[in-house]
């Protein structure tokens, strides 16, 4: 549309028009899990890939061919993090490295497979051979998966960011999209606040060495969660 109307596209722009209209369509889709990790994951990739761009003109071999998946891979992953911790105690630390691996069965393999399977059932022996083929790279997709989830040092238990935090978060975000002057200087002053903020949580809910009984009103009942003195929680 940008281009039919002589403007020139902008990535950015048509992320946010895009996002736009799909919650436009289904207002609900802001507390999909699945809609929200699409948004992080594309938001990073977006913001990741001017500096990939120049990162992967200075390099040659395996550096270049690696570094555009490592870095969309952790862009992805980490603008992901805050609404990963929203719904679970644990980072993925493993799936960088997994999707490294998986993406050339993935990308090369499965997917250009899967739309000739598509197309070939005028010629089902090779409608089957397409098939054949596609399943068992999704196979070894499915098992670097596997592998990886079950790995003991697959993820990094981290607690769900607060309210503080996101709000920090969103600022520092904003400021590198509406501040390119000052945004790295922003940026750092945001990080330093959700630091600030991670510890101060910390601290208040680190054992006293005495007992301690808290009681939370949690609607339908009552919860006692006691604080021993020796740091173990019940």
């Amino acid at each position: 549309a940008a281009r039919m109307l002589l403007r020139r596209p902008s990535g950015p722009r048509s992320f946010v028009w895009s996002l736009a209209g799909g919650v436009v369509v289904e207002p609900l889709a802001v507390h999909d899990l699945s809609f929200l990790l699409s948004v992080a994951a594309t938001g990073g990739l977006l913001g990741a890939a001017p500096a990939l761009r120049r990162a992967a003109e200075g390099r040659g071999g395996l550096g270049k061919l690696l570094l555009p998946t490592v870095g969309a891979t952790l862009a992805a992953t980490l603008a992901c993090a805050p609404v990963l911790l929203g719904v679970g105690p644990e980072l993925p630390l493993l799936g960088i490295a997994a999707n490294v691996m998986a993406a050339p069965f993935g990308e090369l393999i499965a997917l250009p497979t899967c739309f000739a399977h598509a197309l070939l059932g005028f010629w089902p022996a090779a409608e089957q051979g397409a098939a054949a083929v596609a399943s068992g790279a999704l196979a070894v997709v499915r098992g670097i998966a596997l592998s990886a989830s079950a790995s003991p040092a697959a993820a990094l238990s981290l607690p769900s960011p607060t309210a503080g935090q996101l709000a920090a978060l969103a600022l520092a975000v904003l400021a590198c999209l509406e501040a390119p002057a000052f945004r790295r200087r922003l940026a750092v002053a945001a990080l330093l606040v959700v630091v600030g903020l991670e510890l101060v949580a910390r601290r208040e809910g680190a054992p006293e060495g005495v007992l301690r009984v808290t009681v939370l009103d949690v609607g339908q009942g009552d919860s006692l969660v006691v604080d021993l003195p020796d740091g173990r929680l019940m």
